[in-house]
């Protein structure tokens, strides 16, 4: 059986009266966690980036959000104490978006990241990247070193939260090899880590930001779904597979409801938050 990935993109808000109801989905445990921050932009990005995810993995396993008991790996990684086994999610934040990702039969791994016009990410590469990756990117077109450089980083990053070692193993260990012409799919050689091989695929999100999925490489997915909440406008770039990809259907319906069920879904007009769906599948 083929696995389908569910991707939520969320965009954060600003209103205190969402996040008190949003706040009354947490754990508390959560609740202490709150308080430990001084800023209110931290609390607010602190309770909206777990109720979202109560309310998205209530959507699949049927239970109350508030009922969730969450947990973490030894590694940090999140983890569901009271839901099926074989339910599997993972999830990055950067600046005021959030990124889920779910799959019901095999691990998975993301990340998120900004693409910061300041930053002095050569340094950087020599550091944290392989010695053929640093190459790559010195040989790069100046022009494209920098998107080279996020597309790297967050592959890497996404890779080792989805096995769930986090930054335990050093990044220079993780090595992509992206396939041939076909950019946005890749393969990868950790040093440290001979298990299962993996791979990495670049989602179409909003500009200026990169995002990564990570799975098994014998994962035969069968489509990549992307929900976005609060989000006001997507990439049009085609998501790919195993191979070059086709987008077989393109929808928006509307948001996930407060109690954190699936349905009914319903239009909410203006200043809604909107899904679009993207089912890919390969040529």
């Amino acid at each position: 059986m083929s696995d389908s990935v569910s991707v939520w993109q969320i965009a954060l808000g600003s209103n205190p009266r969402e996040c008190r109801d949003m706040e009354t989905l947490l754990s508390p445990e959560e609740h202490e966690r709150v308080r430990c921050y001084r800023h209110d932009g931290d609390r607010f990005s602190f309770i909206q980036r777990r109720a979202w995810l109560r309310r998205i993995l209530a959507s699949v396993t049927g239970i109350e959000a508030a009922q969730l008991e969450l947990g973490v790996s030894p590694h940090g990684k999140p983890i569901l104490l009271n839901g099926p086994l074989t339910l599997f999610f993972n999830m990055a934040s950067s600046r005021n978006f959030v990124l889920y990702a779910v799959s019901r039969e095999n691990p998975v791994g993301v990340d998120l990241e900004w693409m910061d016009p300041r930053l002095e990410f050569l340094p950087v590469a020599s550091e944290h990247f392989s010695r053929s990756e640093y190459a790559m990117l010195c040989a790069t077109p100046s022009h494209r070193q920098r998107s080279l450089f996020y597309r790297l980083w967050t592959a890497k990053e996404a890779y080792l939260k989805g096995i769930g070692c986090g930054l335990s193993i050093p990044l220079q260990e993780v090595e992509i090899t992206w396939k041939g012409s076909v950019r946005g799919v890749g393969s990868i050689h950790c040093q440290s880590h001979a298990g299962e091989a993996w791979r990495v695929v670049r989602l179409p999100l909003v500009p200026k930001y990169f995002a990564i999925l990570a799975m098994p490489n014998a994962s035969a997915f069968s489509s990549i779904k992307i929900t976005g909440a609060g989000v006001t406008g997507f990439c049009e770039e085609s998501l790919t597979s195993q191979s070059k990809p086709r987008i077989v259907s393109k929808e928006n319906i509307g948001i996930i409801p407060p109690s954190g069920t699936a349905h009914p879904w319903c239009e909410h007009g203006r200043g809604s938050r909107w899904r679009r769906l993207l089912r890919i599948a390969p040529v």
